[in-house]
């Protein structure tokens, strides 16, 4: 099972994603699951890659499997934030509708509720 965890500050912005384990859906290299998480938080990666330096920070370990990607909101420009927060609550509707997709092979949890439709 992966295990999808969305960060959130007081505020409810998001901050940051985690997401560990195997999906265990099909075999290794085959697995849809595992490849649509990957997919989503590499183009996190992408989309956030010029962002204020020092304002992401990212962790992608294949072997175990883990990602993380967190913001640093005070570093970021207040037009960043803007688009920031776009593309946050996309990848957030994304792994939602993945984990709602394949119950028994991705679990979502968040602070707040995120509607994958």
């Amino acid at each position: 099972m992966i295990e999808v965890t969305i960060h959130q500050n007081n505020q409810g912005e998001i901050t940051g994603f985690k997401a560990c384990g195997h999906a265990d859906q099909a075999p290794r290299g085959q697995d849809i699951v595992c490849a649509a998480i990957s997919t989503v938080f590499e183009l996190l990666v992408d989309l956030t890659a010029n962002f204020s330096s020092g304002a992401i920070k990212q962790l992608k370990q294949p072997a175990v499997p883990l990602w993380e990607w967190q913001v640093v909101r005070e570093k970021i420009t207040a037009e960043e934030a803007q688009l920031l927060d776009l593309i946050l609550s996309s990848v957030a509707r994304l792994l939602a509708k993945i984990a709602a997709g394949y119950p028994k092979n991705c679990r979502l949890s968040s602070p707040k509720q995120i509607n994958s439709s």
